[in-house]
C-alpha cells in the first residue's frame, strides 16, 4: 500500500468515526489535506537535509492551509497546544 492510500484510508476512517467534526468541512477531502499537511510538517521537522533556517514555521503551516473551507477553527492557539 502506498503512502497515498494510507492517508486516504485514514481520512476515510476519520470521517466515518467523527461525523460531527467532519460536518464542519465542505468535503471529506479536507481531512485528507490536513492529514497530508501534518505528514509534510513532520517530514520537514525531522529531515536533517533541511537547514534550520529553512524549516517550516507555524505561520508557514497555517499559510499552506489557507484555502481550506472552515480551517479558521485551527487557530494559532489550538495548534500550539500540541
Amino acid at each position: 500500500m502506498s503512502w497515498f492510500a494510507d492517508v486516504q484510508a485514514f481520512a476515510s476512517r476519520y470521517c466515518r468515526c467523527n461525523t460531527d467534526e467532519v460536518s464542519r468541512f465542505e468535503s471529506a477531502d479536507t481531512v485528507f489535506l490536513i492529514a497530508f499537511a501534518v505528514i509534510m510538517l513532520n517530514t520537514d521537522l525531522h529531515n536533517a537535509n533541511i537547514k534550520p533556517e529553512r524549516k517550516m514555521k507555524l505561520t508557514d503551516f497555517i499559510r499552506n492551509l489557507r484555502g481550506l473551507y472552515h480551517i479558521s477553527f485551527c487557530t494559532t492557539i489550538s495548534m500550539t497546544a500540541f
